[in-house]
């Protein structure tokens, strides 16, 4: 299960320890939660980056910083809780860094109306990595209500 913080998944044991993924994944997620970091958050992206959330689709750095404030339009908090991590099969793109994974898990949402929700959640992301960082090229979330 997931860590303590439930921002680390369960990665594949063979998946080895100092993968930069394994800091990437956490920092998301926690900046996911805080309203306060948007730049932050955006800056896990690409500036030529796709996100799809749901029904909402955003390209490059402004399309981005967009939607992430449409996501707190309806929500006070959001706390993400992963569950597992599954690496993509390895291609000729891992040549130019680029990598691709999914992620499961679950997010509880402090509505404005004051109620609360639970929903679990699939992500499919590509990120492409370079010696100083990892960011996303594509991450697209589905969630099940």
């Amino acid at each position: 299960m997931a860590a303590s913080s439930g921002y680390s998944p369960e990665f594949p044991s063979s998946f080895p320890a100092t993968d930069k993924l394994r800091q990437f994944i956490p920092s998301f997620f926690q900046l996911s939660d805080d309203p306060s970091k948007d730049a932050e958050w955006v800056e896990h992206f690409c500036p030529d980056a796709t996100v799809v959330m749901g029904d909402d689709e955003a390209c490059g750095t402004d399309g981005i910083r967009q939607l992430r404030g449409r996501m707190w339009n309806k929500v006070t908090s959001r706390k993400h809780t992963l569950y597992r991590f599954s690496e993509g099969a390895r291609n000729e793109a891992d040549e130019k860094g680029e990598r691709d994974f999914t992620l499961s898990g679950q997010v509880e949402y402090g509505l404005k109306t004051g109620e609360a929700k639970i929903a679990q959640w699939t992500a499919h992301a590509k990120v492409r990595e370079d010696v100083d960082r990892v960011r996303f090229i594509y991450y697209k979330v589905q969630i099940d209500n």
